[in-house]
């Protein structure tokens, strides 16, 4: 048996490489957990926005003007805070009339990430700047 082979049949025995296997394994794993996870929050995010766009229809209907912020939604009674999503994001209506939802620390993400509902072209961008055109609410 010659040198190369030894090392070879060595380096297979040595704990470390297992190791190292192992923690790529738990790393990739928490990768791939982190990504579901976003796209859940992603899609609870997107059906509140519905909610919120859906409300603020009724409310223009009744009151003949925009709301201002989402709290005035939910101060009248159109819309109902949704625990699920209204405590790792914050909701805004801008002068454009788009609901913007933005990430707090709360998010496994972390904070700063925003999804925008543009109520003009209905389309929904999102952090990752993924369009999705034709969303009907």
């Amino acid at each position: 048996m010659n040198l190369d082979d030894q090392y070879k049949k060595s380096w297979l025995r040595s704990p470390t490489i297992y190791l190292h296997l192992l923690m790529l394994l738990i790393l990739s794993s928490q990768l791939y957990y982190s990504d579901s996870v976003l796209d859940g929050e992603r899609e609870n995010v997107v059906s509140y926005i519905g909610g919120i766009y859906n409300a603020t229809k009724m409310f223009r209907a009744d009151a003949d003007r925009w709301p201002e912020s989402v709290s005035e939604l939910e101060e009248y009674g159109y819309l109902q805070p949704w625990k699920r999503v209204s405590n790792k994001w914050i909701f805004t209506i801008d002068d454009s009339h788009n609901i913007i939802a933005t990430s707090t620390d709360l998010m496994p993400g972390g904070s700063g990430m925003t999804i925008v509902y543009n109520t003009c072209e209905h389309t929904v961008t999102d952090w990752r700047h993924y369009g999705f055109q034709s969303v009907v609410w």
